[in-house]
């Protein structure tokens, strides 16, 4: 939008679509250029005219913003204009008046109704007229106001109206004093339209043919030009209502469609809602499925498992058996050996005895004696041998016997394992086979049907929608990955400008600092000529004045002209050449300042990684800075010291040492943006920390250049302000730069340049010296002439050894910088070397510029008035010798110039170690962070071609399953017709198989009842038999203590001992009955016992209860089973009672005699037939067979007699209802025990 359009007063509409009223419109303090201050309706501003606290207009808080006239769309409606103030005799009830009070009352408020107008018009005609303006006024307004902010044009509606017979109509009806601009201007306003045609009426005709004074012709033709514009108006009126009408149709009906869309919406959303946990459960279902089906490949495994070590343990039993058998067999067939063997020992003795009785000395002398001693000997010795085979191999025996009994042992053990795994293997088959027949009888269900077929449509009108869905998912797909796609071409782009942009900026730099040096210099050439310029100028008017001239002095003269307009034109040249210089200077700053605007705009643009990083690149940006700064001033300061002006300064030995302090921080900043370039991306973030440590610095440097800017430049306190520079960045360099090879090649280029620095100052704080003294000891004798001259001579020569050194650091330097290019450098154990000759270097300085300060102190004396002798500079030469380097001199330069020689010497020594490419090492060169930091970007952004491919497999997927669920969708089709027809069918055959079922049913209870009657008759034989035994028992306790009383005799006696045994059977009475109660008792704690385990057994294994139909169909299910029960539970009842009438019946005797507890060697049963061992708790003996197994059997039995009858309530219940534990309770369902 051009300024020039702008006014103060226009409503205009901003870019991003928001309006406003111009309020303000100028320059401005906080920022330059030209400002427009904008006041909104709404509080969507920044400030309330003021910025800085300065106003520049009035508004509420949060209502204004400045903004550029670029941020101006357009203009939406013209300042209102100021109208004429009304005359005082106007009339109230004139048409003008009228009409004007009809116009302002629709120019404040553009939302009261029309009423409002209408109330205050009169019957006449012209009246009607600014009535019925009035209301279309009122009718457009708003409506023009609505769409223009939309954004559509109105314009098609509103040129028609706008035309020459509303202009006509409204000038025609004006007052004479009034200006029909004016109120042009304000209709124009009021109906917020264009321009007007260039056919309206002219005001003059208007005026004229208002006026009183115009013939009564006119006025009949000005009547009838009125009444046909406002027929025509009203014609337009009427198109303009029917529009209205139908826009308001048509926002009706889009009110509907989005009402529709809503309700559609949340339809969508609650049928989601209701589809998650549908396939949350079917989820869990298949969950439990696998889990259960894990469980039993489990046990599957472990039951192989158990079989294969009782098969081992098996074949190892019977192994370990046929072993022993056969040591058996060996033992017995030694022992029949031993026994043999004694035999013949007894037989052989017994010969033996009999040989030594019968025999005389004579015949046992004899062969055949000394044959059977020698005999016996051997078979004596045999006997030994045979009895300790036989002790050992009883021992090898007995040791196998005990390894066999402990193998048997553990079989034991394990075979124990193996019965506990198989109950457990037959409990989990038994689980599974009860999971398996719940899954068939839910499958095979009615209800699972009808639910099938109503999830089934479900499911199909959810996979329309999800059709739908994903067909919109699909197309903002597209769009997303095209706006990635333009996004990182975008990227790119402005990544390249920002490169480019930057190398511009480098290149703008570079050629400022080149334009600045050569306007510097021509600025001095400029002012040389035109000294010069003077100076000849001044000749020539003396020339000019002497009237004595010779022909050589005009011939000089005209040279000199000649030569002064050579002069003039060289002037004239460079003053161009500087006008061009000037002129390219602004142009680049031109294209500078653009560059660093369209930088600042694309960094808008940028990710949020830059942000992160951004402080670390502002550091990098102020150490090259820093360094560049530093080189400036230490070219300036390298100027003045060599210049061949006389020394005038105190301190120009101080700038020796500036010069040396600049150099070292242009070489550390030089180090910090080598270490920031090749640096890990970790490693840069934390050099973010630097920039703020290093603005006192730059501040610093900023400072002196102004100084060299003013001529102004102190070297001493800036010597003392880089002293304190120099410290901030040493301990920066200590925390931020590493230790690896390549900060290592930095250091020693670092050290070079220093030592090369120092040199240098050497020299020219050495040619300073030597210039001072000629200029200030003049020569007055042979000696003293001698004197100075070899004081100069030796000076020379110490300069020219200074620039030797200086040479061979140059050459050093030269090869650490080739060496550094291309990733070499020395190893570390050479450092020793360059700390020592910067060390050395560093020195000769301080002593140099210590021995000019002496000297300078010495000849600028002001209070001397005798001549300086050399001897005098001797001894400040002395004195500096003895400060620096503590040691007394009798001779000039004695110490320096052998420590220079050496120094010259390391120098050469450390050229020869760095063209010594064996003590080379190799550096890894990294890459700069920012392109690191790019590439992850790139990388991040890049869409593989392995993603595009499994989107294109997932949509072919997609498109297969939408097939497959079309297919499925007709078999369900087809199957439920199937259904319904099967249906039909077998509603008879379903009730004669139920019947059938119950039947059967019935005739498995009456078998289980008669098994059950037959086992109680049994259990009572036996019982009945163990009673008759034990009155058998007491009959014949009876008689015996009968007997006993009768050989006892006496008749009180027999009295006394009948009423002891009446007394013990009453005391064995009440004994049983307190027995009765405390069995009873232990029942009770047992029942309650094990309802606590059963709970929680139940509670571990519910998934193995819960149902496999959705919670719906449960509680239908759960109302019909209510039904039934409620039908079937009094013949339930009624069985549950005859069961518990029989339990006293069926309940067996639980023998605890084969417990294993007792500790009787032997024991009989309740016959009196059966022997059990001693180690019969050793014995294996099934689980069933068990006491606790058979009790826990009835009372189990009990309890399911119990919950039958009550309805879930066992004995526990009754209890817990106010039930006591009276003995005819206790006794219904006792359980016989006999010990």
């Amino acid at each position: 939008m051009g300024d020039a359009n702008l006014k103060v007063g226009q409503v205009i509409e901003l870019n991003d679509g928001r309006i406003g009223v111009i309020r303000f419109i100028g320059d401005t303090a906080f920022a330059e250029g030209l400002w427009v201050g904008v006041e909104f309706d709404d509080p969507s501003g920044k400030n309330d005219g003021s910025v800085q606290g300065t106003r520049y207009f009035d508004s509420k808080p949060g209502h204004g913003m400045f903004l550029r006239p670029m941020g101006v769309a357009r203009i939406v409606e013209e300042p209102k204009p100021k109208a004429p103030a009304r005359p005082a005799a106007a009339r109230p009830g004139a048409p003008g008046a009228v009409a004007r009070r009809a116009t302002g009352s629709i120019d404040q408020g553009k939302g009261r109704p029309s009423s409002m107008v209408a109330e205050s018009s009169t019957p006449r005609p012209r009246m009607g007229i600014s009535h019925q303006e009035a209301r279309s006024r009122l009718d457009f307004s708003p409506a023009s106001k609505h769409k223009r902010r939309n954004g559509s044009a109105p314009k098609a509606y509103f040129n028609d109206i706008d035309g020459p017979s509303i202009s006509g109509a409204r000038t025609g009806l004006a007052k004479p004093g009034e200006a029909p601009t004016a109120r042009t201007a304000a209709a124009r306003q009021s109906l917020s339209v264009a321009k007007p045609r260039p056919g309206a009426s002219p005001p003059s005709s208007s005026r004229t043919s208002a006026s009183p004074s115009a013939p009564v012709a006119q006025r009949s033709v000005s009547a009838v030009q009125k009444d046909a514009e406002i027929k025509e108006l009203q014609t337009k009126l009427r198109v303009l209502e029917e529009k209205r009408a139908e826009d308001r149709e048509k926002i009706a009906t889009l009110d509907r469609v989005q009402e529709e869309r809503n309700k559609y919406e949340q339809i969508i959303q609650k049928l989601q809602t209701k589809i998650q946990p549908l396939s949350q459960e079917n989820n869990e279902l298949k969950k439990n499925l696998k889990e259960a089906e894990s469980r039993l490949e489990q046990v599957e495994a472990i039951q192989a498992e158990h079989e294969t070590i009782l098969e081992m343990a098996t074949l190892d039993r019977e192994m370990a058996e046929e072993q022993t058998e056969a040591y058996k067999a060996d033992l017995e067939a030694v022992k029949q050996r031993l026994e043999e063997l004694e035999l013949e020992n007894e037989i052989l003795k017994d010969e033996n005895q009999e040989l030594g009785q019968e025999m005389n000395p004579e015949e046992r002398t004899s062969m055949g004696w000394l044959q059977l001693e020698r005999e016996n000997e051997r078979l004596r010795e045999a006997l030994l041998r045979l009895r300790d085979i036989t002790q050992e191999s009883e021992a090898e025996l007995r040791d196998q016997l005990k390894s066999l009994e402990e193998d048997n042992q553990e079989l034991s053990g394990v075979k124990e394992q193996y019965d506990e795994t198989k109950t457990k293997l037959l409990e989990a088959e038994a689980d599974i086979e009860d999971l398996r027949q719940q899954l068939d009888a839910a499958l095979g269900a009615e209800e699972m049907i009808e639910e099938l077929t109503e999830k089934n449509l479900a499911l199909n009108e959810y996979i329309e929608q999800l059709k739908v869905s994903i067909e919109e998912l699909e197309t903002l797909k597209e769009l997303n990955d095209e706006l990635e796609v333009n996004h990182v071409e975008n990227e790119k782009q402005l990544q390249e400008q920002i490169d480019f942009k930057d190398a511009i900026i480098a290149d703008l730099g570079r050629r400022a600092m080149q334009q600045d040096e050569t306007i510097s210099d021509q600025e001095y050439t400029i002012l040389r000529f035109r000294e010069l310029v003077t100076n000849l100028q001044s000749d020539m008017e003396d020339m000019r004045a002497s009237k004595e001239i010779s022909e050589t002095q005009a011939q000089d003269l005209n040279n000199r002209s000649r030569a002064m307009m050579d002069l003039n034109r060289q002037l004239q040249a460079s003053a161009s050449s500087t006008k061009m210089k000037t002129i390219d200077m602004e142009l680049r700053k031109l294209e500078a300042q653009e560059a660093a605007e369209h930088l600042s705009i694309v960094q808008l643009f940028l990710p949020e990684a830059f942000h992160s990083e951004r402080e670390s690149v502002l550091a990098l940006l102020r150490f090259k800075r820093i360094g560049f700064k530093a080189s400036l001033v230490h070219n300036f300061v390298k100027d003045k010291v060599s210049g061949d002006a006389p020394i005038n300064d105190e301190d120009i030995f101080e700038a020796c040492d500036v010069l040396d302090k600049l150099t070292w921080i242009s070489a550390m900043c030089d180090r910090f943006v080598t270490a920031i370039s090749t640096c890990s991306l970790d490693q840069f973030a934390r050099f973010e920390g630097t920039l703020y440590e290093l603005e006192p610095v730059e501040r610093a440097l900023n400072g002196h250049i102004d100084g060299l800017k003013r001529d102004e430049l102190k070297e001493k306190q800036v010597a003392e302000e880089l002293h304190r520079s120099i410290a901030v960045m040493s301990h920066l360099a200590e925390t931020h730069l590493g230790d690896g090879l390549e900060g290592y090649a930095n250091d020693i280029v670092m050290r070079t340049l220093l030592m090369q620095s120092h040199l240098e100052t050497t020299a020219a704080a050495l040619m300073l010296v030597k210039g001072e003294v000629q200029t200030r000891i003049p020569s007055q004798g042979e000696d003293e002439y001698d004197g100075v001259d070899r004081f100069i001579s030796k000076t020379e020569e110490i300069i020219a050894q200074s620039r030797s050194a200086k040479v061979i650091v140059g050459k050093a330097l030269r090869t650490l910088q080739e060496l550094k290019a291309r990733s070499l450098t020395l190893q570390n154990d050479t450092l020793n070397s360059f700390e020592e000759c910067q060390d050395a270097s560093d020195d000769l300085a301080h002593y140099v510029r210590k021995m000019g300060e002496n000297v300078f102190q010495l000849l600028h004396e002001d209070t001397r008035t005798e001549p300086f002798t050399i001897s005098e500079v001797r001894s400040a030469m002395f004195k500096a010798s003895e400060e620096v380097f503590s040691v007394s001199e009798s001779e000039m330069y004695a110490t320096f110039a052998a420590r220079l020689r050496k120094l010259s010497e390391d120098l050469t020594e450390l050229v020869n170690i760095t063209s010594d490419l064996e003590l080379t090492v190799e550096f890894e060169k990294h890459p700069a962070p920012w392109v690191l930091r790019s590439k992850e970007l790139q990388d991040s952004k890049i869409v593989s071609v392995d993603t595009e491919e499994e989107v294109r497999r997932l949509k072919e997927e997609v498109h297969a399953r939408s097939m497959q669920i079309k297919l499925q969708e007709q078999k369900h089709e087809e199957a439920a017709v199937k259904i319904e027809l099967l249906e039909s069918r077998t509603r008879d055959s379903s009730k004669k198989a139920q019947r059938i079922t119950e039947l059967e049913k019935k005739i498995e209870e009456n078998k289980n009842r008669e098994k059950q009657l037959a086992e109680a008759l049994e259990t009572q034989v036996r019982d009945l038999a163990a009673l008759e035994t034990e009155k058998e028992k007491w009959k014949t306790q009876a008689e015996q203590a009968k007997a006993i009383e009768a050989a006892m005799g006496g008749e009180g006696r027999r009295d006394s001992g009948g009423e002891k045994t009446v007394a013990t059977k009453r005391e064995i009475d009440a004994l049983k009955t307190d027995i009765q109660y405390l069995e009873a008792a232990n029942r009770f704690l047992r029942q309650s016992n094990r309802r606590e385990h059963i709970g929680k057994v139940a509670a571990s294994t519910s998934w193995l209860r819960t149902t496999l139909v959705p919670p719906s169909k449960v509680a239908a299910s759960a109302a019909d089973g209510a039904a039934q029960n409620a039908e079937a539970m009094p013949r339930r009842r009624l069985a549950a009672l005859q069961e518990i009438t029989n339990l006293p019946t069926v309940s067996k005797l639980v023998n605890l005699k084969d417990t294993g507890d007792s500790e009787e060697e032997t024991g009989a049963d309740t016959a009196g037939e059966n022997i059990r061992p001693k180690n019969s708790k050793l014995r294996w003996r099934p689980m069933k067979s068990t006491p606790q197994w058979q009790l826990s059997e009835q009372e189990l039995r009990r309890a399911e007699a119990w919950e039958a009858l009550w309805g879930g309530k066992g004995m526990g219940g009754l209890y817990d209802d106010g039930g006591m534990d009276t003995p005819w309770s206790v006794s219904t369902g006792a359980v016989g025990i006999v010990r």
